[in-house]
């Protein structure tokens, strides 16, 4: 009977491993013929700052909602506009106290509300998307570089960020573990799973800096249940359920690298007024970013062509579909079903945004 029970053991943790390991599927190369797979973008709309209800210095992480709302956040600014461009909200009001943000790090959609987390001090402010605020409570867990990505039945879901000790004053390329964490209430916290990342780290006195060596993309799927994230500086795609902890995809394709054409001084770090230029990398970040069309996946390359960068195209199980180009003159915010949203910058440099509808089909 001991043998028996023996073997059951041993049978289901060797059955736990194997389920636990992604499936990797590594996709073939293949030719990019750029004059066939060019789309064309139609432009819909563009928001800019020129009727002065607000400014753009940098618009970044864009989302939008289920009635076409556009969310875009700012240094100091949280504004939606609606489908067409009109300002409709600025939720940040600066200072510490109800209400106020000093240090707004992200912000997630949930239906009708909007939740932004607030860094300093560490607190969650919801608002209903009108513009009413409707509840607000600290954060007292201990955590760093926290960027509330998720919330489901009464869980905040957060990446957050732990730098290794490392002695010395000179640059050292570590793993800097990012974390997926959950809480619930204003004190429990429990990490769901562990990320490494690639990072230049340097100690001076005091002080420390670090600047990215691996691109760190993640987002979360449109349903909530998975996190699709790329940690590498080579090409690989990673998909891990939430919802049943635990990896279940990674897919790759064989990727053509491109030699880094990052300036050496574009990184300088500053530590007690004493500067420290970063390592320089040999090659590009493979992928750039993450976006969903429909029910495919969509890989933003480094790859860039005549001033079209390169998409690539999966389905759920990491097959490799297609690819395009897209002819843009800026950095695209997003890419949802068929509209691309681009940070593009006028003749005084200043920042605007573009709505873009795809006029091909893929």
């Amino acid at each position: 009977m001991k043998i028996f029970y023996s073997f059951i053991f041993i049978f289901c943790s060797i059955h736990f491993l194997i389920n636990s390991k992604p499936n990797v599927n590594t996709n073939r190369a293949y030719k990019t013929n750029i004059h066939k797979k060019i789309l064309r973008l139609k432009k819909v709309m563009e928001i800019t700052d020129d009727k002065g209800n607000f400014y753009f210095q940098y618009p970044q992480d864009l989302k939008t909602d289920s009635d076409g709302s556009i969310y875009v956040r700012e240094f100091t600014q949280m504004l939606r506009f609606d489908q067409n461009g009109k300002l409709l909200n600025n939720y940040y009001r600066k200072g510490q106290g109800p209400g106020e943000l000093v240090s707004m790090r992200s912000y997630f959609i949930k239906e009708d509300y909007l939740i932004i987390y607030n860094g300093t001090p560490k607190k969650i402010i919801w608002f209903h998307k009108n513009g009413k605020q409707l509840k607000e409570f600290r954060l007292y867990q201990k955590f760093f570089f926290g960027k509330l990505i998720l919330y489901d039945k009464g869980v905040y879901y957060f990446i957050t960020k732990e730098i290794p000790e490392i002695n010395g004053n000179v640059w050292k390329v570590v793993d800097v573990n990012y974390n997926l964490v959950k809480i619930s209430g204003s004190e429990n916290i429990s990490k769901i799973m562990t990320i490494p990342v690639k990072e230049s780290i340097i100690n001076y006195g005091s002080s420390r800096g670090s600047v990215p060596a691996a691109k760190f993309v993640y987002k979360i799927s449109n349903d909530g249940r998975y996190l699709i994230y790329s940690n590498t500086e080579e090409y690989s795609i990673k998909i891990y359920d939430i919802k049943k902890n635990r990896p279940i995809r990674e897919f790759k394709r064989e990727y053509k690298r491109l030699k880094s054409i990052t300036k050496k001084d574009s990184s300088i770090m500053i530590l007690q007024g004493k500067k420290f230029i970063p390592p320089k990398r040999k090659y590009e970040n493979d992928v750039k970013d993450i976006f969903f069309q429909y029910d495919k996946i969509l890989v933003l390359t480094s790859t860039v062509k005549n001033n079209s960068v390169l998409i690539d195209r999966f389905d759920w199980d990491g097959n490799y579909l297609d690819f395009f180009f897209l002819k843009i003159n800026g950095d695209i915010l997003l890419i949802k079903n068929n509209f691309v949203y681009v940070r593009e910058k006028n003749k005084e440099e200043n920042p605007f945004i573009v709505k873009y509808i795809l006029e091909d089909d893929i």
